[in-house]
């Protein structure tokens, strides 16, 4: 370094004399060094007018009292391309560290060392000088008088680029047109000019864990990616240098292949490289195909030198062949390249001809063009290379294009005599014209390249081209096709005669082979040295057209399937990048060498920071081997005690013939080896504690400066541990680990990882000698060791017993923990054998070496040698299971094989296939025949049968029928028991149970009412008022509702209201039921007769105008409610083996529903529902991370609309306000007048052509449209009622109004409340607060903080038994209850959110006609029955149009159903048990579908509330109550489990005791 200028500052005096001296020395030592000392304070306000290249703070921190701020000022004064380095004294926590931190939480990245120097205080002879060394260095110097006075002193070391390390700085403007064609969003785009610049950002990803990638030339589509850290190296690596003499270039990380052709060029050299003269080094690192390449070879195969950065952070040189090895094929995976040298040829100008010939339009005519184009390329020398092209062209359709690359570089050419290879021609093909031979050199060929101008000439095409094409490509490495391997070619020829998604798209061949094939495999990381054509399929299409964009990608990557699984050698590695479809081409870029490459990454790259690149990793089904088992817990919970017991069970209990499956490391033990090797001591040494301890304190230290130096090194300690613990395949389990519980999944490295919790009681703990400290019980490490993500831990062992008993634990070890170990060994198929399913391969245990062993071992755990004489099993899965089992208990082995493979004498059952090949197909296609030797059974024998999994049971059938033909009774075959059996019925289902979504198959154009739909999930019902009418056949008083003309809604400040009157008027009036005449009329359409004396008793089978009364009066056609098959299979077998957890009703006992569902989740709510049985309900779907893991919960979105212009408003506004509108089903019940009213279905914003972006567009799939007659309208209720029934198994429903305007965001809020509850039983219900200053309904941002909360109802209604409660008008303001939803009495329509079982269990009553008022307590009793509580969300999710006027209500339809209401009201209250006349007439059908659960008493909720239904009267304010007081008494009522508040342990009853009218808020 040659130093020109010096400046310096210090605040002191004497210092800063000796400074001066000391400049004067240096100045005379270094020529031409200029030296100034300026003897002042630096502060964070001084001035300086220079910008220097290294700005230095050494040792000058000390005493100053803002040290970030001075470090901050100080940073202006750096060069553009400079460094900031900060010396100062090193403490654990101290000074630097929190600088540190500071500086990575603004984002600005650096470098941050420690090191280690000796100090010599011999020469300190006063005390005075000692006491102030002492005081500054913070420790004490050895005694004045002692021989030894070295001092070993820490020194901290931070290092800054401010000028262009910074994570806020905006991209820079040469990257800008890079971000914007990617349209990502990266985690920062930085332009390091220095090494410790770059070693900055990687520090910073290996912290962070976000990915790193490298922008050379910026044409990889993975360079800018989403929550990427991207290092543009352009502006200050770019350099390139040619050395003629060695003919070796060297070119800059930044430097692109244009560079280096043209600086090469100057010194008659060339370098092998592609054909795209932007291209940056991860083509050549890649392997670099081009033209050269038969030649001189591959871009790689020249690589001599590499300078990189690797991604521990280190400044590492590769040189030798070993070291390079990596770097020649798959190099953008270990490091950031800064330098990379490559060797050149001479060659001054190559010779280049194009021709061109028609393919015609018959695919067999381009197959054999194709097969003559192999045959004359494959023959030409080595000189030599011809590429094609097939493109599409105006006028001669499709063309086939060869270019002539001749390097031979003969004399005639450098005298302008062209006198080398002439254009073979293809004899089978039209030849369109052929262009002259030409000269050029490698520069200028870039500038020629066929395909970038004439294949892209736009008058090729009759209309103008897109101004702007996108492009998708992948290349593949194909062998030969001349030798009558015309597949090759009839598949590229159907990809452009048949399937071709435009004529933008082109496949370009290249010609490699020779050179590029004659090295060995082995020697490089690119293996597939087989191939002799690369075949870039290159799809196009306009930026603007998304549809256009999925089909061509979709055919790009269709063709390179097609061709890597049946024909390829391999794929080329540079266009693959993160994702599915790439991960799985990628395991065919590297041949035989993948192995060893995917442990490089994991020994070099184990965080995975450089994954923007090529992935590698293995196939699925060379997955690693191994599974990690990790402990984590407290201080003196025991888990080595726990560790050790697991490892003794599973290599002893579990295992025979001594083998061992099982070894314990600890995560320190990966320190202790780092250690050794630094200080070159023995690991095994570390065993004796005596030596531990004779190192503890230099350990400590070392770990301290390992921290300081890499933030990642617990993680690397992990991994590494992880590594060497599985090499052969077993299980490892984990102890030690407190930081990183975040991580232990992701950097498992593929193997599976098991969590266990240890806990203990303080009882237990202190008997083991636990004191509390302060300082270590409330560390961060302590708390990492209680992992606060909800799920995280697998299993939970409570470690209470200090005893040392064994017994309890080795049993759980057994039956829980063994178990889990297996199940995370099974293989996941995502998308087989039906799109949307996820196969659990349970063959793949096999492939774990412990797999068979272990698992012979559980299946034989529970049994016993005297229960079973015969263990048989069907082909094949079984046959694998079984045969341990016979060799363990010495018993004969019966193999059931398909039909015609066992000699003579058989029987056989025949069954319809197994469940996998029944999902295959769809439907049964064939009967299945399993065959046993005949005789091999004999009576009373005793059968255990085997198999690898129980699905549907088919075959468990035939099994059992083959037994039972032999003589052996059924009651001696063995069972699986019914927990198992539950389990396995829902695991195997669950694929189809996560199925989302999934519609009734209804939409705009189907009518309730007609009888047209005929599908398996619609059912006949009765229309409500037919029902009344049926059932009661004389006149009776009526109530009628309302007038009509008005609007009822929900208000919080009036209860359900009409345009804000707090009243609705009421009139009693004599009227007679209505006719079935009338009836009839009105469910086909026709209108209320004028004269009332036509015959009101139309019997059946008579008709009116030709119409049948039963099939067009009577009876509607609806979906059936939601009731898929698994569950109603666990429920019968529950109720076959007498265990169904409740009273089971008969099969034939009257009104006995036999719905699955609701009999498996708790009979109807005869018991309380099982956390297991809960947690079975509802899909999820994959995506992001504000779900529960990498899943989303579903949502279903039911809203009845009553003739509303603003329900397709509220439907957009349901999506696109929703974080993940992905994960939102909704159900429209739209009741209009066909053919007036405008359909909810229609877009709000214009039609789907003019504004395609809106909901109603995109999301068709996602919103069904249950189209209903308005004249068939007899309320909300049954409106509602037939909502429930779109409901389709959605992890949560919910319930709004037509009218209403979602929050930003409002989903995953919601849900973030709902779970901020704690109870799977939550129902987040209120009166939703109107509009107007509460949500601007232009952006969705909410206004207001204020919330309602339900507290006050009350009795209404007449005197004749029909009186109801009403909830009324209801509080609203600020909660006091903060981070959680406040409990509340009542449940109310307008707005619901709950778990999806809600509305299976609690349905709308079918059967309530003409019921308005008395909905909400009637859901709300029934809700209450089953064990459901009611919460206010804090924050609410949408605002409610109040004071709408002109709308049309469904009080329209008064004078139609004006008896029926009165009949509804009764059976409502009849059925919440608030009758008060026993002898009043109701239905009651279906009382037991849609009545009152045992789970809790009503009586309790009218006692605990203060409802006094014989009274017909309420206590009073209830609202003073309601809020804090109340979630005060009943929160710590909450089950353990979180399913509800146990009500049985309340004694809580609401007395008034208070009779002013002010009301509270909670």
């Amino acid at each position: 370094m040659h130093i020109v200028k010096y400046v310096a500052f210090e605040s002191d005096v004497s210092l800063a004399r000796l400074l001066i001296e000391t400049t004067k020395n240096v100045g005379k030592a270094v020529p031409g060094f200029l030296g100034e000392v300026h003897a002042e304070a630096f502060t964070s306000s001084t001035e300086v007018a220079i910008r220097a290249d290294i700005v230095l703070i050494c040792h000058s921190l000390y005493g100053q009292a803002n040290k970030l701020a001075i470090i901050q000022s100080a940073a202006r004064f750096v060069a553009k391309d400079g460094l900031l380095v900060v010396f100062h004294r090193w403490e654990q926590a101290g000074t630097l560290a929190n600088i540190s931190d500071a500086l990575r939480s603004n984002g600005t990245l650096h470098e941050l060392r420690r090191i280690n120097v000796k100090f010599n205080a011999s020469h300190l002879t006063n005390l005075e000088g000692r006491s102030t060394t002492e005081k500054y260095m913070k420790q004490k110097l050895p005694p004045l008088h002692s021989e030894n006075q070295i001092v070993q002193r820490s020194i901290g070391l931070l290092a800054i680029e401010p000028q262009n390390c910074c994570l806020t700085m905006q991209i820079p403007p040469q990257v800008g047109w890079v971000a914007k064609m990617k349209t990502s969003k990266p985690f920062g785009v930085l332009s390091p000019m220095t090494i410790v610049g770059i070693q900055s950002c990687v520090r910073h990803a290996s912290f962070c864990g976000a990915p790193l990638s490298v922008i050379g030339g910026g044409h990889s589509g993975h360079c800018i990616r989403d929550g990427t850290l991207s290092l543009d190296l352009r502006p200050g690596w770019s350099t390139v240098f040619v050395d003629p003499e060695a003919r070796l270039v060297h070119a800059g990380g930044g430097a692109t292949l244009g560079q280096i052709a043209k600086a090469a060029q100057c010194h008659g050299l060339v370098v092998p490289l592609g054909d795209r003269p932007g291209v940056g080094m991860g083509s050549v690192l890649s392997g670099g195909l081009g033209y050269l390449a038969r030649r001189f070879g591959l871009s790689c195969d020249n690589i001599t030198r590499v300078v990189y950065i690797s991604p521990d952070g280190k400044l590492s040189i590769a040189e030798t062949d070993e070291d390079l090895w990596c770097f020649r094929g798959a190099g953008s995976n270990f490091g950031v390249v800064v330098e990379i040298t490559l060797r050149a040829f001479p060659l001054v100008v190559m010779a280049t001809q194009d021709s061109f010939y028609a393919l015609g339009i018959n695919r067999d005519c381009i197959r054999a063009n194709l097969i003559e184009y192999a045959r004359v390329s494959y023959n030409l020398p080595i000189e030599a290379s011809l590429d094609a092209f097939i493109y599409h062209a105006n006028d001669e359709g499709m063309v086939l294009a060869t270019s002539l690359f001749d390097t031979s570089d003969t004399e005639e050419f450098r005298c302008g005599q062209l006198a080398g290879l002439q254009q073979p021609v293809l004899s089978n093909s039209q030849m369109i014209h052929q262009l002259n031979p030409s000269a050029h050199t490698p520069v200028q060929l870039f500038d020629r390249e066929l395909y970038m101008t004439p294949a892209f000439d736009p008058k090729r095409f009759a209309e103008s081209p897109p101004s702007k094409l996108r492009s998708f490509k992948r290349c593949i490495l194909l062998p030969t096709f001349h030798d009558g391997d015309g597949d090759i070619a009839k598949i590229l020829a159907d990809a452009v005669h048949c399937s071709m998604p435009n004529k933008w798209c082109y496949i370009h061949i290249l010609h490699v082979g020779k050179a590029s094939s004659l090295v060995v495999p082995a020697f490089t990381a690119f293996g597939n040295r087989s191939c002799e054509y690369a075949v870039v399929i290159t799809g196009l299409w306009p930026e603007d057209s998304k549809e256009m964009k999925v089909k061509t990608e979709s055919w790009v990557e269709n063709i390179a399937d097609c061709l890597v699984s049946v024909y390829g050698c391999g794929v080329y590695g540079a266009d693959l990048g993160p994702g599915d479809h790439d991960t799985l081409l990628a395991t065919h870029a590297f041949g035989s060498n993948l192995p060893k490459l995917v442990d490089l990454k994991n020994r070099l790259d184990p965080l995975r920071i450089f994954t923007s690149t090529c992935p590698l990793q293995l196939a699925p089904l060379l997955a690693p081997q191994g599974v990690v088992i990790l402990i984590c817990g407290r201080r003196f919970a025991g888990k080595d005690w726990v560790a050790s017991v697991i490892e003794r069970v599973l290599n002893t209990t579990l295992t025979s013939g001594g083998t061992r499956i099982a070894q314990i490391a600890s995560i320190s033990d990966s320190v202790k080896s780092h250690y050794a090797k630094e200080v070159g001591l023995d690991f095994v040494s570390f065993h004796d504690r005596a030596v531990k301890e004779l190192h503890r304190k230099e350990l400590t230290i070392f770990y301290e400066m390992c921290k300081a130096s890499d933030p990642a090194f617990d993680r690397r300690c992990y991994v590494d541990l992880v590594q060497q613990g599985t090499k052969s395949g077993g299980i490892l389990i984990v102890t030690g680990v407190r930081d990183g519980l975040d991580y232990v999944h992701e950097l498992a490295g593929g193997r599976a990882v098991v969590t266990v919790h240890v806990q203990a009681s303080r009882e237990a703990k202190c008997h083991r000698g636990w004191v509390f400290d302060s300082n270590i019980d409330d560390s961060k490490s302590e708390e990492a060791a209680e992992c606060a993500c909800e799920g995280f831990f697998d299993h939970t062992f409570h470690n209470n017993d200090s005893s040392g008993d064994e017994s309890a634990l080795s049993k759980w070890v057994i039956e829980e923990l063994a178990p889990t170990v297996l199940r995370s060994c099974v293989r996941q198929l995502k998308g087989y054998p039906t799109p949307g399913a996820i196969f659990k391969d349970i063959l793949s245990i096999t492939q774990q070496r412990f797999g068979i062993g272990l698992s012979s071992s559980l299946l034989a755990w529970g049994l016993h040698l005297d229960q079973f004489d015969i263990i048989l099993a069907p082909e094949a899965g079984g046959w694998i299971f079984a045969s341990p089992l016979a060799e363990r208990f010495q018993k004969p082995l019966l193999l059931a094989r398909r039909i015609g493979r066992l000699p003579g004498g058989v029987i056989s059952s025949d069954y319809s296939g197994s469940n996998i090949a029944f999902l295959k197909q769809g439907q049964i296609q064939a009967r299945h025949i399993l065959e046993l030797t005949a005789g091999c059974i004999q009576p009373c024998q005793r059968v255990l049968i085997v198999d690898d999994c129980l699905a549907s049971g088919r075959t468990l059938l035939a099994l059992f029928k083959l037994v039972t033909s032999q003589g052996a009774p059924p009651t001696t075959i063995q069972l699986l028991p019914l927990e198992e059996y539950e389990r396995s019925i829902l695991r195997t289902h669950r694929n189809e149970l996560d199925r989302f979504p999934i519609s009734v198959g209804i939409d705009d154009v189907n009518v309730v009412g007609e009888t047209t739909n005929s599908r398996d999930d619609w059912e006949t019902i009765e229309h409500p008022a037919a029902e009344v009418i049926r059932i009661f056949k004389d006149g009776e008083d009526g109530d009628v509702k309302g007038e009509g003309g008005e609007e009822d809604y929900h208000s919080p400040n009036g209860g359900k209201k009409k345009n804000g009157k707090g009243e609705r008027q009421r009139r009693r009036k004599k009227i007679t039921p209505i006719t079935a005449r009338e009836l009839a009329r009105a469910l086909s359409g026709g209108k209320r007769p004028k004269s009332d004396e036509e015959d009101g008793n139309l019997r059946r089978g008579e008709t009116i105008d030709g119409d049948d009364v039963d099939d067009g009066g009577r009876y509607m056609r609806v979906p059936k409610f939601w009731d898929p098959a698994p569950y109603g299979m666990i429920a019968d077998e529950r109720e076959r083996r007498g265990s169904g957890g409740g009273d089971i009703v008969p099969d034939d006992a009257p009104r006995q529903p036999r719905d699955g569902v609701r009999r498996y989740l708790g009979e109807y709510g005869t018991r309380l529902m099982t956390p297991d049985e809960a947690r079975s309900i509802g899909s999820r779907i994959p995506g992001g991370s504000g779900g529960d893991g990498d899943y989303l919960e579903t949502i279903f979105v039911a809203i009845a609309s009553y003739r509303d212009w603003q329900c397709s408003r509220t439907v957009e506004s349901i999506f696109s306000r929703a974080s993940h509108p992905e994960r939102i089903r909704v159900g429209v019940v739209d009741q209009i007048r066909i053919g007036i009213d405008d359909p909810c279905s229609r877009p709000p914003h214009g039609t789907c052509e003019s504004h395609p972006e809106q909901a109603a567009c995109v999301r068709t799939s996602q919103i069904d449209y249950l189209t209903v007659d308005a004249s068939l309208s007899v309320g909300p209720v049954f409106a509602r009622h037939l909502g429930h029934r779109m409901y389709r198994g959605e992890y949560f429903a919910m319930q709004s109004d037509a009218h209403v305007e979602f929050v930003m965001g409002w989903d995953d809020e919601i849900i973030e409340q709902w779970k901020s509850a704690r109870n799977e039983m939550a129902i987040l219900t209120a009166y939703v607060s109107g509009t107007e200053d509460h949500i601007n309904v232009e952006t969705g941002e909410r206004l207001s903080k204020s919330r309602p909360i339900m507290c006050m109802s009350d009795f209404e209604g007449g005197g004749d038994g029909t009186r109801h409660l009403r909830h009324g008008q209801q509080p609203e303001g600020v909660p006091y209850i903060h981070d959680m939803p406040t409990i509340e009495p009542f449940w109310a329509a307008g707005f619901s959110f709950g778990r999806g079982h809600f509305v299976v269990n609690v349905p709308y009553d079918q059967h309530l006609p003409w019921i308005f008022q008395g909905e909400e307590i009637s859901i709300g009793l029934r809700g209450f029955s089953y064990g459901y509580d009611y919460y206010t969300p804090e924050r609410q999710a949408c605002y409610h149009y109040y004071g709408r006027t002109g709308v049309p209500l469904f009080w329209e339809n008064n004078d139609i159903y004006r008896g029926s209401g009165t009949y509804g009201m009764n059976r409502l209250n009849a059925i919440i048990h608030m009758t008060v006349t026993p002898s009043t007439k109701w239905i009651r059908t279906d009382e037991l579908k849609y009545g009152i659960g045992k789970v809790r008493d009503v009586q309790k909720f009218f006692d605990v509330f203060g409802i006094h239904v014989k009274e017909q009267r309420v206590e009073g304010n209830l609202c003073r109550f309601v809020g804090r007081p109340m979630q005060a008494q009943f929160i710590p009522h909450l089950r353990s489990n979180g399913m509800g508040i146990d009500y049985d342990t309340i004694t809580f009853r609401y007395v008034d005791n208070k009779r002013d009218d002010a009301l509270g808020r909670g």
